[in-house]
């Protein structure tokens, strides 16, 4: 049998004030946009499952997984 290799481990919360890329499939990653979370929303597990993000043009709600930390506060 072999071992599970993904997500094993817990990850890290994001948090009001992190650094964040917001990661799109559709454009190159050196453009993708960097911004900073505002609000976090919990799911049923009291995991975060969304964040608000401020960016220098425009606020968004996008899933964790659409988010990238880049530095952590």
């Amino acid at each position: 049998m072999q071992e599970r290799q993904k997500r094993l481990d817990p990850q890290r919360n994001l948090v009001v004030g992190d650094i964040v890329l917001h990661v799109d499939e559709e454009l190159p990653r050196n453009t993708w946009i960097i911004g900073r979370v505002t609000e976090t929303y919990l799911g049923k597990d009291n995991l975060v499952r969304s964040g608000k993000v401020k960016t220098f043009s425009a606020e968004f709600i996008r899933p964790v997984r659409k988010l990238g930390l880049l530095e952590a506060i």
